[in-house]
């Protein structure tokens, strides 16, 4: 007896700034999930840990500026994006005992995409800024056992970090 802990946590931040003046555009999005399935017949007993998890946090900070007041033409883009998942299943038919197990799935992202077209301040009659940055980041994490786990001692771990970093200024 004793020990079981289910833990699914899925955390997304969105840091924006984003200004404009003559154009900008941008897109954001950020789409962390986080599942813990066991079903089919489950029948989980225990007897000493189990922790069973999966977890997902994610975080992308945007930033698109296009400033420079006394502007002579001025485009930024942007983009973003950020996709993360994980996932723990043990279905089959189920049923688990235990006596340690640790079955998980982390997928952990931190993203940046930055575009800034700061154009040609107080220009008489030159000028022209473009700035594209687009990124996209997707992460998965999977930790499936199929049924009947039973055990002394087992772990299965799947764990995806990233740091994932764009820009682009002109």
């Amino acid at each position: 007896t004793g020990n079981i802990n289910f833990d699914a946590l899925s955390v997304a931040n969105a840091n924006i700034t984003a200004r404009s003046r003559l154009v900008g555009v941008g897109y954001v999005r950020t789409a962390p999930t986080a599942t813990a399935t066991v079903e089919s017949g489950a029948i989980i007993s225990a007897g000493g840990v189990f922790n069973f998890r999966a977890r997902t946090q994610n975080s992308l900070s945007f930033v698109r500026l296009v400033p420079s007041i006394g502007e002579n033409a001025n485009v930024a883009v942007g983009f973003g994006h950020a996709d993360s998942s994980a996932e723990t299943l043990i279905r089959g038919g189920a049923t688990v005992s235990a006596g340690t197990a640790n079955i998980t799935a982390d997928a952990t992202t931190s993203f940046q995409t930055l575009v800034i077209a700061a154009g040609f301040n107080n220009s008489g009659t030159a000028g022209v800024s473009v700035a594209v940055a687009i990124g996209i980041n997707e992460s998965t994490a999977k930790a499936t056992v199929g049924g009947n786990l039973s055990t002394r001692s087992e772990e299965h771990t799947s764990e995806l970090q990233s740091q994932f970093r764009i820009s682009y200024a002109v």
